[in-house]
């Protein structure tokens, strides 16, 4: 007795459709997986690079993490120079102006006339 086993079939010309075997499923996959693993090495070099040439050559953080600081120095426009401890400070995104409140006083200065010192 003969089994019958049942093929999908492309209706349009009326032939088996070849199915992917296991084999080159497999194959696919460890394609895919090898591209995704690349280009996850890849980025994880040039991120790692970049950190070791900004921080060993041109001394610059590629994430700046500080947001608290301990003491600034701002210069008003008469000249003269007012330090002390911060109570607060904002940096404004779409401008060069920062905020800092010193001993209750509130100086909105130019970023070139403020140092924010984290001690």
């Amino acid at each position: 007795m003969e089994e019958t086993i049942n093929k999908p079939v492309n209706k349009s010309i009326n032939k088996p459709i070849n199915p992917i075997t296991e084999k080159q499923e497999v194959s696919h996959m460890k394609k895919k997986l090898t591209i995704i693993l690349s280009v996850i090495l890849v980025l994880a070099l040039l991120i790692g690079a970049g950190y070791i040439v900004s921080e060993h050559f041109y001394n610059r953080t590629i994430i700046d993490l500080t947001y608290a600081y301990d003491r600034a120095i701002i210069e008003l426009p008469n000249g003269e120079i007012v330090q002390g401890k911060v109570e607060s400070w904002t940096d404004y995104t779409d401008s060069d102006q920062i905020q800092v409140r010193i001993n209750g006083k509130v100086y909105l200065v130019h970023s070139n006339n403020v140092v924010l010192i984290k001690d």
